[in-house]
């Protein structure tokens, strides 16, 4: 189960920081402060888990996938989210 929640926060934080950026960079000041502040939730959440004492290497490893699965998925959103709005 810790899997689960490791991996779910850590896409959470990938993914928010990734969207967060490319609303960063196409001077979306709302989108930016939200994705703000939901990113100090998600990292919260996901280092008190990964950080905690007993943590593994499969523990790390999980964060590490859910990280590479975060980035593309918010790239791929917010591709099509902008494409809309054009």
């Amino acid at each position: 189960m810790h899997f689960i929640q490791i991996f779910a926060a850590g896409f959470a934080s990938v993914f928010l920081l990734g969207f967060q950026s490319r609303n960063v960079n196409n001077g979306n000041y709302g989108w930016a402060a939200a994705t703000s502040f939901l990113v100090c939730i998600a990292q919260s959440t996901l280092w008190h888990r990964i950080a905690a004492p007993d943590a593994t290497t499969a523990d790390a490893l999980t964060y590490g996938l859910s990280g590479a699965f975060g980035i593309t998925a918010a790239m791929a959103l917010h591709r099509r989210l902008v494409a809309r709005a054009r």
